[in-house]
C-alpha cells in the first residue's frame, strides 16, 4: 500500500482591506489579518558581475499588522538573491525609529529605513 503525503493548503482572499488567511478549513478568518497600506519603490544594492554594486529600483507592497509591518519586494527568486534580499522584511516602530523584528545586526536595515521614511513622509505609519 502506497503512502501519501499530507496536502497543506492554504486559501487567501484579497481585497481593498486587506488579506485574510486561513488554513485548512477553507472559511476566511477575519482575526488574521495583514492590511495593504502602500506600494513604494526604492533604490537597492545589487550585485552584478566582477563585484560591481549598483542600485536599481525595487518595488515594494508595505502591510501592517498590529502595529508591526512587513516589506514585501515584488521581485522573483533569483532577482531576490542578487538584491541579498528575503522574500519579506518586518519592523516596528519604536521611539519614531524603524527597528527590525530580526534584530540590531540586520542586513538589510537600509532598506527598512527607507521605506519607513517614505511611509512618515506620506503619513502612513501609526
Amino acid at each position: 500500500m502506497k503512502k501519501y503525503k499530507k496536502l497543506h493548503i492554504a486559501f487567501c482572499l484579497r481585497t481593498t482591506k486587506g488579506i485574510f488567511f486561513d488554513e485548512l478549513r477553507g472559511t476566511i478568518s477575519p482575526q488574521i489579518m495583514k492590511r495593504k497600506i502602500a506600494t513604494l519603490t526604492i533604490p537597492v544594492p545589487y550585485k552584478r558581475a566582477g563585484n560591481v554594486i549598483s542600485q536599481q529600483p525595487v518595488t515594494f507592497d508595505v502591510y501592517e499588522e498590529d502595529n508591526r509591518y512587513e516589506i514585501a519586494p515584488l521581485l522573483d527568486g533569483n532577482e531576490l538573491a542578487i538584491a541579498n534580499l528575503p522574500v519579506s522584511l518586518h519592523f516596528e516602530m519604536q521611539n519614531d525609529k524603524p527597528v527590525s523584528l530580526r534584530g540590531k545586526k540586520d542586513g538589510n536595515l537600509h532598506v527598512i529605513q527607507d521605506i519607513a521614511s517614505k511611509l512618515q513622509e506620506q503619513g502612513l505609519l501609526a
